[in-house]
């Protein structure tokens, strides 16, 4: 197990780039998400109460980068140009929606 009080959220986000706001509420409390089995130190949990960091959880494949710590919203930077290339595929009829078979597939 390793110290976290030393740990880089993942993706390894430069603290200058954090987003000033949440897109969802436009609140200004922005957290880095950390992932994977963390034992916080003094200064991780200072860092949480800061709202500087998050913890993502276990999975270190999770696709998010940040938390809103006001409404839990989570997203990456990539986010919103994913969900639209996934919107128009699906008005495009290129695929279904998330849990459906695609025409083709019936």
């Amino acid at each position: 197990m390793a110290d976290m009080d030393n740990a880089v959220p993942s993706h390894s986000p430069d603290p200058v780039a954090r987003p000033a706001e949440c897109p969802e509420c436009s609140s200004e409390r922005v957290a880095s998400l950390i992932y994977g089995y963390v034992i916080a130190g003094e200064e991780l949990r200072e860092r949480i109460e800061r709202d500087e960091v998050a913890l993502g959880g276990c999975d270190i494949s999770a696709p998010y980068r940040w938390q809103c710590n006001a409404c839990l919203h989570q997203w990456d930077d990539r986010t919103k140009e994913v969900e639209e290339i996934m919107e128009r595929a699906r008005r495009n009829g290129q695929m279904g929606t998330l849990g459906e078979a695609s025409p083709e597939e019936v």
